[in-house]
C-alpha cells in the first residue's frame, strides 16, 4: 500500500472504495459543504503541504464548501491514506459535476436550490474507476461506465 506521501503525488494509486462506503462519505461531504450538519470553521484550521521541490509551507484554510467537506471527511476517515483517496475521488467527482459532464446522472435538486442529486452509480463509479496522473475522471470513460452500469444513456 503506497504512503500518503506517495498517493499525494500519483492519484493513480487511490484506493479504491466500494459503493456504500462511497456514498457515506460523499453524504457526510456534502451535508458539510452545504452546511446541513455542524462542522469546525475550516479558518481556524492550518495545513502544511509539501512543495514540487520537497520544501513545506504552512496554509490557513477559508470558510469554503470544499474545505468543510474535507475536514468533515477527515474527522470520519482516521486513516490518512484512506482519506487522501477519498478527496482525490471526491474532488474529481465534483470537477465533473461543476463541468456539466454526468448528464442525466446529475441534476440539481428540486427541494434544495443550490443542491443536486446524483444517481447511485455515479458514487459507485467515483469510488473505483482510475483517476488520471493529475486526479482527474476521464469523462468519457466515466460516462460509459455508467451507462453500463444502469443500462440507460444520459
Amino acid at each position: 500500500m503506497p504512503g500518503a506521501s506517495m498517493l499525494c503525488k500519483d492519484p493513480r494509486n487511490a484506493q479504491t472504495f466500494a459503493r456504500e462506503e462511497f456514498a457515506y462519505y460523499f453524504a457526510v461531504a456534502m451535508s458539510a459543504a452545504e452546511l446541513r450538519m455542524r462542522t469546525g470553521n475550516p479558518e481556524t484550521v492550518g495545513v502544511v503541504v509539501e512543495l514540487e521541490d520537497g520544501s513545506t509551507e504552512g496554509l490557513c484554510l477559508a470558510d469554503h464548501p470544499m474545505n468543510r467537506a474535507m475536514l468533515a471527511t477527515r474527522r470520519e476517515i482516521s486513516n490518512a491514506w484512506m482519506f487522501l483517496s477519498f478527496q482525490w475521488r471526491f474532488w474529481a467527482l465534483m470537477e465533473l459535476v461543476h463541468d456539466n459532464k454526468l448528464g442525466n446522472f446529475f441534476r440539481e435538486s428540486p427541494d434544495a436550490p443550490g443542491s443536486g442529486e446524483v444517481h447511485p452509480a455515479v458514487l459507485e463509479a467515483a469510488g473505483r474507476l482510475p483517476l488520471t496522473k493529475q486526479g482527474h475522471f476521464r469523462p468519457a470513460e466515466f460516462l460509459r461506465n455508467l451507462k453500463a452500469l444502469t443500462g440507460v444513456d444520459d
